[in-house]
């Protein structure tokens, strides 16, 4: 057991959701391709989802000896020793440089004390997802979606869980250069909405009516490219009635 005092103690043994860790999968967009690590895996049930759902291989790391044993045992019932191996490792003495996706449920300290050792390991693209806690103010030019998540089936939780998706850098690309590429795309959203309606390319949407193609930044929510197609075409109307 790590005690609260301890440098290596991240926070408390607290499993995810299956909900949550199955919505993570999709926000990451897990693949049969995917390696999969879980830092303070709990019982597992992240990397065992993984496995199960996507066949994905999966790691996960756990300190805890009685959420190590857990872990180990629901991987066998679930029939995925081929595809998942548990630690009981120190976080920081494992190396994650094969990983593809990360999933971390730590406290805000936790998260920052593993901040650095995710960025010198990953290779540019991996993804990082945590759940309810953000990663420091440092990374916010690698976020690119915050999603809403009920950690309940029958009640709403979606004002405080949440999922948070962050992508590795290309190596040499400073923290400056990522916000001006978040900072570009913004720009790029907003030009798009100042052009005449016409101007801007149709595409088929999934119901079969052709609606204006509105570039927007890849991390936008849903939300965001739906109110910036609309003041698109608010803007376009306006433009035309004042001519």
């Amino acid at each position: 057991m790590v005690a609260k005092g301890d440098p290596t103690y991240l926070g408390p043994v607290s499993a995810s959701p299956q909900i949550c860790s199955t919505e993570m999968l999709n926000l990451a967009e897990v693949t049969s391709r995917d390696v999969v690590y879980d830092l303070g895996c709990g019982d597992g049930r992240v990397v065992i989802t993984a496995a199960r759902e996507r066949r994905a291989r999966g790691v996960g790391v756990e300190l805890d000896d009685k959420a190590v044993g857990k872990a180990r045992d629901s991987v066998i019932r679930e029939n995925v020793s081929d595809l998942v191996q548990i630690l009981h490792q120190d976080v920081f003495e494992v190396d994650v440089s094969e990983a593809t996706v990360v999933f971390l449920y730590l406290l805000p300290k936790g998260n920052q004390s593993v901040a650095k050792k995710l960025l010198a390991e990953l290779r540019p693209g991996t993804r990082i997802v945590t759940y309810i806690f953000k990663m420091d103010a440092t990374w916010v030019p690698y976020l690119e979606k915050v999603q809403p998540v009920s950690s309940s089936a029958n009640i709403d939780t979606t004002h405080l869980s949440k999922l948070h998706l962050y992508r590795i850098p290309d190596k040499g690309t400073s923290q400056s250069e990522a916000s001006k590429l978040r900072t570009s795309e913004i720009a790029a959203s907003a030009d798009s909405l100042t052009k005449p309606l016409s101007a801007i390319p149709r595409v088929a949407s999934r119901n079969g009516n052709w609606e204006r193609n509105v570039p927007v930044p890849r991390y936008w929510s849903a939300k965001k490219v739906a109110l910036a197609s609309t003041l698109a075409l608010c803007l376009s109307v306006l433009g035309r009635v004042s001519k």
